[in-house]
């Protein structure tokens, strides 16, 4: 009996091991960087036809054979008259069949994804009928592009590709946040209530002052904390890596209690030792890397803030030469050969840079000013660094859009009016109508 309960206790610490490199190894899974991970291409559609066509399997093979004929030559003959007036085509199925189908049908129509892919797919031309022409002008829209987002999306997937060549794994590193509710029961009030006073205990102390005044866009609201829902914002990744932890470790439970044995309390407590250790080794991952990919991110753009606007272009394309020729040989001590002269001369000649900093690479946010037509087309009006400056381009391009509109508007009336005269002088087709009018006249009478 002890040889036996201590195979057993060997068998699980070799699986708990076995879990908890597995759980370490096995998470794969990058995700990009700031954004939410890529969902399946929608298949709304696809999904309401195939519950359809399964419902519609099952009630047709209810029907009997006979059943089954009739249905598929009335279906087949719906347009022949003939057909229609035998009696053949007056049969009808039982009413519990015909209320079975309906069943069916109904339940299609009212799926929540065909409504929705039935209207994605028949756009809505209804103003076409009701409209004037004050729905024919242009909306304005503003798109706000996170540059900051992009340079770190940028940066972790060129850590990813290079891990990936080297055989390795690069932690998950996006700093996405999930907004839900943590339901607390009767029974945790208690530790909610404790972990509160330790962060109010915290918060009061001189290291938590500290952290407040370091930290003035994430103010902590403790009154949250006693409601029967708790508000939390968290990371995604943060409740990825737990989830992972949680279900490798579920699995082993499972797996060790195939046996009908329980843990024992030293099973237990290894359990959730080596539990915490694999989640604080995950989480501890996610965290430096995630503090990586920022730093990198804010690396590229500090990297282009160096830049000197040379507005006047009194910075020569020379100069700029000089200094680089210069920082290599005290970056590599060594000393580099002598420029060449000629090329330095016609380098002296051309300002360098364009006269000004570029914004794409120096700041945290843009915004795309973009004008929608009455039939959606967006048309692209400029990159900005503000919404009042990509406001403002709007309603630039919209004010010669609306003169250009009455521009036209004049120039159609000018030609209607031109065409109008012409015809009215030009009398010859006239003529020719009243001609064939009058032989048309001679030949009816001299019958």
């Amino acid at each position: 009996m002890v040889a036996s309960q201590a195979q057993r206790s060997q068998l699980f610490s070799t699986l708990l091991v076995g879990v908890a490199t597995y759980v370490l190894i096995s998470h794969t899974a990058p995700s990009f960087v700031g954004m939410a991970p890529q969902s399946a291409p929608s298949m709304r559609g696809s999904v309401a036809t195939g519950s359809f066509k399964d419902d519609f399997d099952a009630w047709r093979s209810s029907l009997s054979k006979e059943e089954k004929e009739i249905v598929a030559d009335q279906a087949s003959k719906v347009f022949d008259k003939k057909y229609q007036k035998t009696e053949t085509s007056k049969i009808k199925l039982p009413q519990e069949k015909t209320d079975a189908f309906a069943k069916v049908l109904g339940k299609f129509y009212d799926n929540e994804d065909y409504k929705k892919d039935v209207n994605a797919r028949i756009p809505d031309y209804s103003w076409v009928g009701k409209s004037d022409e004050k729905e024919f002008g242009l909306k304005m829209a503003i798109v706000q592009v996170h540059r900051d987002a992009d340079r770190r999306y940028d940066f972790a997937q060129r850590k990813i590709i290079k891990a990936i060549k080297n055989g390795e794994y690069y932690p998950m590193s996006s700093p996405r946040m999930d907004s839900f509710k943590l339901k607390v029961d009767a029974s945790q009030k208690a530790d909610v209530a404790a972990a509160v006073a330790e962060l109010k205990t915290f918060l009061d102390s001189e290291e938590g002052k500290k952290w407040v005044a370091a930290n003035p866009d994430r103010s902590v609201d403790l009154s949250k904390y006693e409601k029967d829902e708790i508000p939390m914002v968290v990371q995604h990744d943060y409740l990825a890596q737990l989830a992972h932890v949680k279900n490798g470790f579920d699995a082993l439970k499972e797996e060790y209690m195939k046996n009908g044995t329980a843990f024992t309390a030293a099973q237990e407590a290894n359990f959730v030792k080596a539990k915490k250790m694999v989640e604080k080794k995950l989480v501890d991952n996610w965290a430096n890397t995630m503090t990586e990919v920022w730093e990198g991110g804010l690396r590229q753009r500090d990297w282009f803030r160096t830049q000197r606007p040379n507005p006047d272009g009194k910075i020569t394309k020379a100069q700029v030469v000089k200094e680089i020729w210069e920082v290599f040989g005290e970056q590599y001590k060594t000393k580099l050969p002598p420029l060449d002269e000629e090329l330095m001369a016609d380098l002296e000649k051309e300002p360098a840079g364009h006269g000004f900093i570029h914004p794409w690479g120096t700041a945290d946010k843009l915004y795309k000013s973009e004008a929608v037509d009455t039939f959606g087309a967006r048309f692209l009006l400029g990159v900005f660094e503000t919404k009042d400056e990509a406001r403002a381009a709007f309603e630039e391009w919209n004010k010669e859009y609306q003169a250009a509109r009455e521009s036209m508007k004049e120039e159609f009336a000018t030609i209607s009016k031109q065409e109008s005269a012409r015809m009215e002088e030009d009398a010859t087709a006239r003529d020719r109508i009243l001609s064939i009018i009058d032989e048309s006249r001679t030949k009816m009478n001299s019958r």
